[in-house]
């Protein structure tokens, strides 16, 4: 559970956050050794609560969240972009099999606004142009049905679909595509 609105759990050395804390007791931190690739704090709020701020920038989770391993899993995460220019990620454990990625904007291809797995992306919500307000996603994630797995943005109904099999890294990016920072 990671709460940047706690600034409690967060690490950091001139806004730049080094570690961002599991507030659940479970120890699963994100960190960042890398002060080029660190998100920001304290220079954004929402509803007067602090956030954090990805450019380029992304954190690694220790959780593993391939289907091998979670082969059910709930994600609920309140995002906003800062430009609708440019690729952006919200998380990921891509190893260029889209593997359990949830892509804000792609300039390569037409995938906006998704849940990526191995059979494709799933919109959020049908036909979404990116913009720069706060959204909540909700996103509910089950290998073993089909068309078990939803996903919806903004409390709208949920839209169905089925996961594809493989998996990606055993750590999770946030904020960016790939473990190790990189977009493809």
């Amino acid at each position: 559970w990671l709460d940047a609105a706690d600034t409690s759990s967060l690490t950091h050395s001139s806004n730049a956050v080094t570690q961002w804390d599991d507030k659940s007791g479970n120890g699963n931190h994100a960190t960042q050794a890398t002060g080029s690739s660190q998100p920001s704090t304290n220079t954004s709020t929402r509803n007067g609560l602090n956030v954090l701020d990805f450019s380029s920038d992304f954190l690694v989770s220790p959780i593993n969240i391939n289907r091998s391993t979670m082969p059910d899993l709930s994600i609920f995460a309140v995002f906003a972009l800062k430009t609708t220019s440019g690729d952006g990620f919200l998380f990921g454990q891509d190893d260029n099999g889209w593997d359990r990625t949830a892509a804000l904007q792609r300039l390569d291809t037409s995938s906006r606004w998704g849940i990526a797995n191995a059979i494709g992306t799933t919109a959020f919500t049908p036909s979404r142009t990116p913009d720069l307000n706060y959204h909540v996603l909700s996103l509910v994630l089950d290998t073993a049905v089909s068309n078990g797995s939803l996903v919806s943005l903004d409390g709208a109904s949920p839209t169905a679909f089925t996961e594809g099999a493989g998996d990606g890294h055993s750590t999770t990016a946030i904020g960016a595509l790939r473990h190790d920072g990189a977009l493809s």
